[in-house]
């Protein structure tokens, strides 16, 4: 079973109080979080950690920052862990998923974009979903957050997203990999999607509202 955790937050804080905050995080972790320039970027990476932690604490797991690695393009890896997590984060929401086996979730918030721009990262059966979609913006990132999660949970990053491409009803295809998806709902003007490695439905995703209140409060 999967653990989908989610928090809002619209209260952002500056780097010196991110720092105060982070005083006792490993120093590559904190580095990560103020080498943002902007706040809102900052404040949602620091909560998005905070989630992490407050995930793994809910589910009675041992978890350590110290004990992740992080492969060549970023990704979170947990060495001698049968558990493996992701984050993302758009807009005022954070999501970050915890499961057995390889797993990516993304989160878009949406917004007005050149989608002519994206020609090369959508297959002619995507496109045709697009522009016969009655909201073809909520349609772009409904698929974007399929590809994206994908991508994530394969590990290998951006270079393999022109090589993504949904095959059907909760299946998505990195080169010939199959992976399968599945996408709750964020609330409105938000797109979510879940992947993992096996077979899985929206009923095996345990889905966990956490206010920023209790992440502070950590």
């Amino acid at each position: 079973m999967l653990r989908l955790f989610l928090t809002k937050t619209n209260e952002w804080l500056n780097h010196e109080a991110l720092s105060e905050r982070m005083s006792d995080w490993p120093e590559n972790i904190r580095k990560d979080i103020l080498s943002f320039k902007r706040s809102q970027d900052a404040t949602l990476s620091f909560f998005g950690k905070c989630l992490v932690s407050h995930g793994f604490r809910m589910l009675d797991i041992t978890f350590d920052w110290n004990d992740i690695a992080f492969n060549e393009k970023g990704r979170p890896l947990l060495s001698d862990h049968p558990f493996d997590f992701n984050i993302s984060h758009s807009g005022e929401m954070i999501a970050v998923v915890i499961g057995t086996g390889k797993v990516g979730v993304d989160i878009e918030q949406h917004r007005n974009v050149d989608i002519t721009l994206f020609n090369r990262q959508f297959s002619e059966n995507e496109w045709q979903s697009i522009h016969q979609s009655k909201q073809p913006y909520k349609r772009f990132f409904e698929l974007w957050t399929i590809k994206e999660a994908a991508i994530k949970a394969d590990g290998r990053g951006v270079s393999i997203l022109s090589n993504t491409q949904t095959t059907n009803e909760n299946q998505v295809l990195i080169e010939n990999h199959q992976w399968y998806y599945v996408c709750p709902d964020a609330g409105e003007n938000y797109s979510l999607c879940i992947v993992h490695e096996l077979p899985f439905q929206l009923e095996d995703v345990v889905i966990i509202t956490v206010s920023q209140v209790e992440l502070l409060s950590i």
